[in-house]
């Protein structure tokens, strides 16, 4: 049986209950969000960065 890579496994946001890539979660404040959440809460704290919100593939 091959093994598949764990941060390929498909997981879903507890902030949102969106389908992420588990290696693409991000932990903040002792939770975990997906790039959806996290860019959000980072757009709010600072609204005047330039994010690059293509920096992962979507599902």
């Amino acid at each position: 049986m091959q093994e598949v890579n764990r941060s390929l496994k498909i997981v879903f946001c507890k902030n949102c209950d969106e389908p992420e890539y588990w290696g693409c979660m991000f932990w903040r404040n002792g939770k975990q969000y997906c790039r959806k959440c996290i860019y959000k809460i980072w757009d709010e704290e600072n609204p005047n960065a330039n994010y690059d919100h293509i920096v992962f593939p979507d599902l």
